[in-house]
């Protein structure tokens, strides 16, 4: 029986999770060499493809690859782990299929003003992955500028000790659907965290 599990990433033992590592810190450089992070990507998923072939999981391509790692790591560890867990290599509709989710997952979690994050393997991973990236980092702008705005909306409703139970968010209905999901994601983050263990919020113990 196989057990679906929403990421690309099928299994990373910690094996394999410790020969990624460079790559989550971002200290594999982008190159052709034996410790670039496509390679380490390689070495990880024959690693976690060798450990897991006999088991009874599967795994799902749905998910992409997680956000943590880099495309180059992505793409290598892919190859890898489907050659060895499954018996034959990953063919190019599951290669579009992990370089388009994984693009549109980091993407949209990039809340910098510089996009494009260096994919400098082959075309057929790095062009759904650019393009997909490209999307996402643009439709996701609204909704990081509304959290910073909630961020700030909190913390001036905290500062003055004026929170309420059931605030008035009337003025957000003239911006987008993505700017409100912001906006509310960053308010209710902070006006969260901005409460003590005595009931009271706030630097000043506003009640």
């Amino acid at each position: 029986m196989l057990f679906s599990i929403p990421h690309a990433l099928g299994f990373l033992t910690s094996l394999s999770t410790d020969i990624g590592a460079p790559d989550i810190n971002h200290k594999c450089p982008n190159n052709n060499s034996s410790s670039s992070c496509y390679s380490l990507g390689l070495k990880s998923g024959l690693v976690a493809g060798e450990e897991m072939r006999e088991s009874d999981f599967g795994y799902s391509l749905v998910g992409g690859c997680w956000q943590q790692h880099s495309s180059n790591f992505c793409l290598g560890y892919l190859l890898s782990f489907d050659k060895v867990f499954l018996g034959r290599p990953a063919n190019s509709s599951q290669i579009w299929q992990v370089a388009n989710k994984t693009g549109w997952d980091d993407g949209g979690q990039n809340t910098t003003a510089s996009p494009n994050p260096p994919c400098t393997v082959t075309a057929m991973f790095c062009v759904p992955f650019t393009k997909a990236y490209d999307a996402s980092y643009k439709y996701h702008i609204p909704y990081w500028e509304g959290v910073k705005a909630g961020n700030i909306y909190a913390h001036h409703m905290i500062d003055t000790c004026t929170l309420t139970k059931h605030p008035n968010f009337i003025f957000l209905k003239h911006h987008t659907a993505q700017y409100q999901g912001g906006f509310m994601e960053g308010y209710k983050a902070s006006v969260e965290a901005a409460f003590n263990n005595n009931g009271t919020y706030g630097a000043k113990g506003c009640k």
